[in-house]
């Protein structure tokens, strides 16, 4: 398993590893053991492959990596270095935290910013305690962020599960 071919490899050439019955290309094909090229895109936008070695579908960036990427660091995830998950050239990947590879994602607009307004149910809200307003929000996600209490206890309040959370009550800002 990850032999080398034994062919000389120029510049632009692909150079090819053995992956168990499959063979691996450093430009991200991977041919299976009927000689045609295997994978398709999955509903996440990566392209998988079934291996029949193991009976389970396996991504092909992931395979390439493993293939030609030295992992020293047992880096868990790999990340497409240009936002393209279906470019799985291993020119293109690189093994990185998850940390790492969500902030590529948010750098690159890739994943929006937790931040962003536009990223929390927009629905304002209004918090109250002993019946008096302590402020209104753009969202309740942003109500327990700026206020430190939980986003669950404070949905519970505003669909009548609950009475309070920690002496706070709230309300729709479009229903007062």
């Amino acid at each position: 398993m990850n032999n080398i071919l034994t062919a000389p490899i120029l510049p632009n050439e692909i150079e090819w590893k053995f992956y168990g019955s499959y063979t691996v290309g450093s430009n991200g094909t991977i041919i299976g053991p009927s000689g045609k090229s295997v994978g398709r895109e999955n509903n996440k936008g990566y392209f998988t492959f079934f291996n029949i070695d193991n009976g389970k579908d396996e991504k092909i960036h992931r395979v390439v990596a493993k293939c030609f990427l030295p992992n020293p660091d047992s880096l868990p995830q790999i990340n497409h270095k240009d936002g393209n998950k279906l470019n799985n050239d291993v020119s293109n990947l690189e093994w990185c935290t998850q940390s790492e590879n969500i902030k590529h994602a948010y750098d690159n607009g890739l994943m929006k910013k937790p931040t962003d307004v536009s990223y929390y149910n927009s629905t304002p809200v209004s918090l109250y305690k002993d019946g008096n307003l302590v402020g209104t929000f753009v969202s309740i996600t942003e109500c327990a962020r700026q206020m430190n209490l939980s986003q669950g206890n404070l949905s519970m309040v505003l669909s009548g599960h609950r009475k309070h959370h920690k002496k706070y009550t709230i309300k729709y800002s479009n229903h007062e």
